[in-house]
This record gives C-alpha cells, sequence and structure tokens, in this order.
C-alpha cells in the first residue's frame, strides 16, 4: 500500500475473513497482501525431488513457469507497522511468459490455510513491533 493506495495485485483481508480465523487486531489496523517480486535465483530443481517435474522445468526454461515472493503487511494509517514474506511460490499464468508481477493472483499463490498462517504471522509481528 502507498500513500493509502492499494498496489497492483493488492488485497485486503477482510475483517469478516479475519473473524472466521479467530483473529482480532485493533480494528484501525489493515492488513494487506500482495505479490512483491520475481524470484530470480530460484528453479524447480530447488525442491524435493517429485514436487515439480521435467515438463514444469520445461515451462521454467520457457519463461512460462515462475516464482514469486508474497508480502503480507499491516498498516495503521500509511504506516507499515510490520511485514512477512513468502517465497517459492510458483506462477504459471496461462502458460504465457508473465510480464508484471503485480498480475499475480494472490488466491492462486497461496492455499486458503497459507494465506491464515501468513497473515497470523504477519499480525503477531505487528504486535511485537508495537508491545499490544
Amino acid at each position: 500500500m502507498l500513500n493509502g493506495e492499494l498496489e497492483s495485485g493488492e488485497i485486503v483481508v477482510l475483517w469478516e475473513t479475519l473473524v472466521l480465523w479467530g483473529i482480532a487486531p485493533p480494528e484501525e489496523w489493515v492488513i494487506t497482501v500482495r505479490p512483491a517480486r520475481f524470484e530470480a535465483d530460484r528453479t524447480p530443481l530447488d525442491f524435493e525431488v517429485g514436487h515439480y517435474s521435467a515438463h514444469d522445468y520445461r515451462a521454467f526454461l520457457d519463461g512460462e513457469l515462475v516464482f514469486v515472493v508474497v508480502v503480507a503487511e499491516v498498516f495503521e494509517g500509511d504506516v507499515s507497522l510490520a511485514q512477512v514474506e513468502v517465497d517459492g511460490l510458483g506462477w504459471r499464468p496461462d502458460n504465457q511468459k508473465p510480464q508484471y508481477v503485480g498480475d499475480a493472483d494472490v488466491d492462486g499463490l497461496l492455499s486458503y490455510e497459507d494465506l491464515r498462517e501468513l497473515v497470523s504471522d504477519v499480525l503477531a509481528s505487528a504486535e511485537r513491533e508495537v508491545g499490544a
């Protein structure tokens, strides 16, 4: 979030979702999640055997499979209180070469459980920062 405006691909985690997860941050906090950058040094070979196939590796070489870093951040107004990132998320945008990381769909990169864990982690970090 820059100057109160969402960045490309950034989503705000809704209060309804936080309530479903049993999370209750201060009302003035806003939690966002966004695809932040491509991981230029990550390849399918960096994962355990069987995670990616030879077909996936070919897609990677052709630029049709890239790895993305996703960032969750907590804001109070325009001030960032905490930020947590997760890397190594494979993105394959309709078998075409991705041009801009902001085009990545956060919901497609993270499972519901992974999103919940990422949001919990960033909220815990923010609470430590402000001493809440």
